[in-house]
């Protein structure tokens, strides 16, 4: 990744605890550059390619998506299942100050049991 693209890229981590004496079970990742939304999920869990995941973008300012609605099927799924990305735009103009945001219905397993996690903000900006 290149320094300009390290500059402008502001990343949004957004850990999901499912009680207060759970540890974090996912992390949720969203920038600019590239314009994308990457959650990765804590070992023994996986994501869950069964489920109906959506992801809605629901603002953006300085940047044109073609869509704004993805489903399960545009998840890119790595990493044994523990990482799942979503590419918003490989090729859209980002504009300075460029903001983007919305929200994510996903769900993730391990061995034993789902958890299933509805409207997840998530939000990217640039400087």
């Amino acid at each position: 990744m290149s320094r300009i693209s390290l500059v402008c890229a502001l990343t949004l981590l957004v850990a999901a605890i499912a009680s207060a004496e759970e540890p974090a079970l996912y992390t949720l990742r969203a920038t600019v550059l590239p314009l994308e939304v990457v959650i990765s999920v804590a070992e023994g869990w996986k994501w869950n390619q069964e489920f109906p995941a959506k992801l809605v973008v629901e603002e953006q300012l300085g940047v044109s998506l073609p869509r704004i609605s993805f489903n399960r099927e545009d998840a890119s799924v790595s990493d044994g299942g523990r990482t799942a990305r979503f590419a918003l735009g490989p090729s859209v103009k980002v504009e300075k100050g460029a903001r983007i945001s919305g929200k994510l219905t996903f769900s993730i397993c391990n061995d034993k049991s789902c958890k299933f996690f509805r409207n997840v903000p998530w939000t990217a900006a640039s400087p």
